[in-house]
């Protein structure tokens, strides 16, 4: 205390005090004429654990940036700044200016005379969110209920405005209640920090996942922008095909097999186009056109897939307005020489153009390749922030929507892409189907994605009785169709089948959507096919 303290400068010895102790102390202050109580705000978050990986909360400053924090005028180490959310993304906006009082005290503690010029704190902006309160709790509630059934660590579900990025809700469990960082850091911060789902992370912007079948978009729009297909290109689902050897072409036994889904069920789907292949999520289809085959079919591979990949936004962070957005390198050759000392195969391209193999996604970004599909193709900055006031109401900020880019391709060719999803959820044979909303019509894509939860002891992945890898659950839609006005990405992790776990949690947040918070006039003839 004496190293840091002088004669003018309280030094803080016990932080967080509960009501009773702190009278206790105030009525002997005569008895201990230099000690004081200090009544500090304390930052009430009312919704808890609902909005909690939005809004973040607020600490003392970290030692590590001290220094940096007082170059920029932060004079006080004790002061609170926000470390997460929004409460960090909006440090300068929320804080105001501290106002400053240099006055002279008595032996008792009482103010006798005011020293100096008194500088008037400024109050911090408020900020007035995109997110709609009554859509974040259908949403928590919906995802929370399907990932109890199923067992399942976590998950994450969120919305946004395709016509604007506007983020109308975001939901990452498990979550946690940020007011235990209000005050004091106690047992329960610490149970936090042991659990291995790992609550304090936001999964919808801080988890990289294989996208599965929800990628196939990219794919199909890079083969119709690219002339690789038309929207009348026919490739035939006869059964698996099988990729030779390159260095021993003729032995087909060493050649390497690929499968759909459909497969296992001992269904072929025959003819297809790029739109029924969509709707069908068959993985043949795909294969061809994101690797070719043989002499046969002349499909994207690796330079075009990369491309579109990074058109839709993927390896790159999406610029949310938030904090602790992760994202991975989109793969290609070069990366694959440099970082496994091997080439680019044919069997890669066809992982890729399906969504798996070295392909990772966050779920904002499969939202951010849906917001551009639904939209016409101009991809947004997603805005967690509509505008700040001050303390009289008066707006001081209104954000605009931000275009990042808009895609090179002809809004004919991403309209078949468009019709494919609106097969997924309408057409009779659409895996999606479940996602219907009476009077609504919805778009969607559903996506099943293998993973490898590594098992040290068995130094391989876990799998099933059946040698299947473990799957996680995604499903991603916008609706209305003609309109888009809300769009949407639910992820499971281990979930399973897309159709099974992500498709009824997001049916139940669309339902409530278009029947409680934006109700849509029923039409007829609203699912019509366009």
């Amino acid at each position: 205390i004496q190293s840091l303290g002088s004669a003018s400068d309280p030094v803080p010895i016990l932080d967080g005090i509960d009501r009773i102790r702190a009278f206790e102390v105030s009525e002997d202050s005569f008895r201990i004429p230099a000690v004081r109580v200090n009544q500090v705000p304390v930052r009430e978050y009312i919704y808890g654990d609902l909005l909690s990986h939005v809004l973040g909360f607020m600490g003392p400053i970290p030692a590590f940036v001290a220094a940096e924090y007082k170059a920029a005028g932060y004079n006080n180490p004790n002061e609170k700044v926000g470390l997460n959310g929004l409460e960090y993304t909006y440090q300068e906006e929320l804080r105001g200016k501290p106002g400053v009082r240099n006055s002279e005290r008595d032996i008792l503690g009482v103010d006798v005379r005011t020293v100096g010029p008194v500088v008037d704190p400024v109050p911090g902006l408020n900020l007035h969110l995109n997110i709609d309160r009554r859509l974040q709790a259908v949403m928590r509630d919906a995802l929370q209920e399907k990932m109890t059934e199923l067992d399942a660590p976590w998950g994450v579900t969120v919305a946004i405005n395709p016509q604007n990025g506007a983020v109308l809700g975001m939901v990452s469990l498990p979550s946690y209640d940020n007011n235990i960082f209000a005050e004091r850091i106690d047992e329960r911060y610490l149970a936090l920090e042991a659990d291995e789902r790992r609550p304090l992370i936001n999964h919808a912007i801080g988890g990289l996942y294989p996208p599965g079948s929800t990628f196939k978009m990219v794919t199909a729009a890079a083969g119709l922008a690219e002339d690789v297909i038309t929207p009348e290109t026919v490739i035939v689902d006869a059964g698996p095909i099988y990729l030779p050897n390159q260095y021993f072409p003729n032995d087909m036994s060493q050649a390497q097999k690929f499968v759909s889904w459909n497969h296992k069920n001992g269904v072929v789907h025959g003819r297809l186009t790029v739109e029924s292949a969509l709707a069908l999520s068959n993985d043949i289809y795909f294969y061809y056109l994101g690797g070719g085959y043989l002499e046969d079919f002349k499909g994207l591979g690796q330079r075009l897939l990369s491309k579109w990949t990074e058109l839709f936004g993927f390896g790159e962070t999406t610029g949310i307005d938030l904090p602790g957005e992760v994202t991975s390198l989109v793969p290609t050759d070069q990366w694959k020489r440099q970082l496994f000392a091997e080439p680019w195969t044919t069997g890669d391209s066809y992982n890729m153009a399906i969504g798996q193999g070295y392909v990772l996604a966050t779920p904002m970004q499969v939202l951010v390749e849906t917001m551009a599909v639904a939209n016409g193709g101009t991809i947004y900055v997603p805005k967690v922030v509509h505008h700040m006031t001050d303390a009289n109401g008066g707006v001081q900020q209104d954000f605009e929507p931000e275009i990042k880019r808009k895609l090179p391709i002809d809004p004919e060719e991403l309209e078949v892409v468009r019709k494919g999803m609106w097969d997924v959820v309408n057409a009779d044979y659409g895996t999606g189907r479940a996602a219907q909303v009476p009077g609504v019509v919805i778009a969607g894509k559903t996506g099943t994605a293998e993973f490898c939860e590594y098992i040290p002891e068995k130094q391989d992945c876990r799998r099933d009785e059946k040698d299947n890898l473990p799957t996680h659950a995604w499903f991603t839609a916008f609706a209305p169709y003609d309109n888009p006005e809300i769009a949407i990405v639910t992820f499971i992790y281990n979930g399973g089948e897309g159709s099974a776990a992500a498709v009824p949690v997001t049916q139940k947040i669309l339902q409530a959507y278009f029947t409680e918070i934006s109700p849509q006039a029923v039409s007829p003839a609203a699912v019509q096919e366009p």
